[in-house]
């Protein structure tokens, strides 16, 4: 009963990401940006622990200086152009591992289209969001079933 339980908790929270799962996004992302699925093949995907972003308020206090740093933020996922890899925080619940999936794909799709050096960050990162928004309803309506309880052995 144990190794049931175990191999049902393991399917529920997979870390990896399935190669099948990758093939879908790269698909879904080349074809909406018309460019060559081999471009983003050569995409590495890795799941890591990534780091929260931090603001630094310095402020005095009488004679002293206050530093203070505040949690403002989580990093999902980031491409690196040089090395062509993304990188996948492995905190993330597998659905939203595939969401960031798809906008670091679109980041990668925008390299491979010359836009990460002529466009600001700004417009990039707009341009990503509003994208993978799109994909990842595409991808849900496309290729993931609501999970049916029959087709889990009962726990008793």
């Amino acid at each position: 009963m144990k190794d049931l339980f175990e191999k049902l908790i393991s399917k529920l929270y997979d870390s990896e990401i399935r190669n099948e799962d990758l093939e879908k996004a790269k698909n879904i992302v080349s074809n909406f940006y018309k460019i060559p699925k081999r471009a983003l093949d050569n995409v590495k995907v890795k799941t890591s622990y990534l780091p929260k972003i931090y603001a630094c308020i310095v402020r005095r206090v009488g004679d002293c200086l206050q530093i203070i740093y505040k949690p403002i933020g989580k990093i999902l996922g980031l491409y690196d152009p040089l090395k062509k890899e993304i990188y996948i925080d492995k905190n993330l619940s597998y659905p939203q591992r595939i969401k960031t999936i798809l906008h670091e794909y679109i980041h990668a799709a925008q390299d491979y289209l010359g836009k990460l050096y002529t466009r600001s960050r700004r417009e990039l990162e707009k341009e990503a969001h509003r994208v993978s928004d799109y994909l990842s309803k595409t991808y849900n309506q496309a290729f993931r079933k609501s999970p049916s309880f029959s087709s889990y052995p009962a726990l008793i």
